[in-house]
């Protein structure tokens, strides 16, 4: 119903008079439906400057301004635009939202205005909102497909993603169901996996409650639904019985009465004297007259019986009408409830993705450190002559006075230096052999090894000697 930013199709007086066989012209209860609104909005968000856009005719412009907040709106539509109060006019103008917006707002709200759009211009209009503001209340239908108009209809985990893109995130904890059921609300910020998962887990868990407790309730109002079904049977049962009893109470009345006709037609014909046939009509009469009376406190009786029953029926009834509207309202909460569980199992997934490559990178890593530990303690077990071509005490004082302040001149302890932590920083332990030179006039075995200098030297010792590979300038 709300205007739209497509050039294709025209939103003139006919659309608002008839989209979605509903008018959307004043004085149809809408005027009072986006004062609610607007009332709710000014509650629950600290916001002095708003934008509805795609704003129609201004019905939540003229609310919020009626507010005492300075409301804005823009819509495509000319006719809508031509069709605002006339006090709210100068705030409300023809715009598409595929035009960049100019101003900040404290608040956007765009209320079912996107699935009109083409998926071309999805990103161009979300990118537009999202740069004008910090907040943003947002609804899109995601299963209105029959409107000629909707060019993009999908589903709220569609518009996360869209939304997430300009590092706006949904808050899943504000409920926005007054504005309509599927309607969100996006802010700027950013967030990490564990928070994310922290505010689901917390979410699922409330609605996992939520839902536990509404299935107890089903439970009952089905077994009351039953016990009222069975009650408005045998009701129904009696009032027949009744109905019954009281046309019998009718027919032996008739009958009674047809009786009395034909005795007094008998007296007369049998010519009896006028005193007999007084006393034995006042005989009967009283005989009547008994039974009459009897007969009609029984219809009374029935009568009253019968009101009382009707009244049952309707609240019985009621009662029906009341637990079949629960039994709907509990259907839909579980379609919201599974949505929010398909929504859940992907962060879940992207989670424990990440979770994996980090563990993965960690043990690369553990892995490789305890290769050089070991590789370091077997080295450790080498003797002094071993190392004699790649080091000398005497070279690696004179060559590192680093070392020679911290350690001495002592050989073994030189050697346990170099072992451990020379080789690793490509230090020159010995005049005859520089490890850049080595490196640099030996490229296969640059690249072999590539950064692992350790090598380098083993290289050296094993095979570069015998070889008679070039170890200096």
């Amino acid at each position: 119903m709300r205007g739209i930013f497509t050039e294709d199709y025209h939103y003139e007086e006919n659309y608002y008079a008839h989209y979605g066989g509903n008018n959307y012209e004043r004085n149809n209860g809408w005027e009072e439906i986006f004062q609610k609104k607007a009332k709710t909005l000014t509650l629950d968000f600290n916001a002095d400057k708003f934008l509805d856009a795609g704003c129609a005719i201004g019905y939540l412009v003229e609310a919020l301004r009626d507010l005492g907040k300075d409301a804005y709106g823009i819509d495509v539509s000319d006719y809508a635009i031509s069709q605002v109060r006339d006090d709210i006019k100068p705030y409300c103008k023809v715009q598409s939202v595929l035009t960049p917006l100019n101003e900040r707002y404290d608040l956007i709200t765009c209320i079912e205005v996107v699935e009109h759009l083409k998926p071309d211009e999805l990103d161009d209009a979300i990118g537009n909102l999202c740069s004008a503001t910090d907040i943003i209340v947002f609804s899109s239908s995601p299963s209105d497909y029959e409107e000629a108009s909707h060019y993009s209809v999908h589903t709220p985990a569609f518009w996360c993603i869209k939304f997430l893109r300009h590092n706006f995130y949904h808050d899943i904890n504000y409920d926005c169901s007054y504005i309509s059921p599927q309607a969100m609300v996006f802010k700027k910020g950013s967030k990490n996996p564990y928070e994310w998962i922290s505010e689901y887990e917390t979410r699922l868990s409330e609605l996992w409650n939520e839902n536990l407790a509404l299935r107890h309730k089903n439970i009952i109002l089905t077994e009351q639904k039953h016990v009222l079904d069975n009650d408005w049977i045998t009701h129904s049962q009696q009032i027949t019985i009744l109905s019954s009893d009281l046309e019998s109470s009718k027919t032996r009345i008739n009958n009674l009465i047809l009786k009395t006709n034909e005795l007094s037609e008998q007296l007369e014909r049998a010519g009896l004297s006028l005193k007999d046939s007084e006393d034995s009509l006042a005989a009967f009469e009283r005989r009547h007259i008994e039974v009459f009376e009897q007969e009609y406190i029984k219809r009374t009786l029935l009568e009253q019986k019968l009101i009382i029953n009707k009244k049952r029926i309707k609240f019985l009834e009621a009662e029906l009408h009341q637990a079949n509207c629960e039994i709907e309202r509990l259907t839909n909460l579980k379609k919201s409830f599974n949505s929010q569980v398909c929504e859940f199992e992907i962060a879940q997934k992207f989670f424990f993705t990440r979770q994996m490559i980090k563990a993965s990178f960690y043990l690369h890593n553990k892995k490789k450190q305890r290769d050089e530990y070991h590789q370091i303690k077997r080295l450790h077990k080498k003797d002094y002559h071993y190392w004699s071509l790649v080091f000398n005490a005497e070279d690696y004082c004179n060559m590192n006075p680093d070392i020679k302040d911290k350690i001495g001149r002592d050989p073994h302890a030189l050697l346990t230096h170099f072992i451990q932590y020379g080789m690793r920083e490509k230090r020159i332990a010995k005049s005859t052999f520089n490890i850049f030179a080595y490196e640099k006039y030996n490229p296969d075995v640059r690249q072999k090894y590539k950064d692992d200098y350790i090598q380098y030297y083993l290289h050296y010792i094993e095979n570069g000697y015998n070889e008679k590979r070039r170890t200096v300038e």
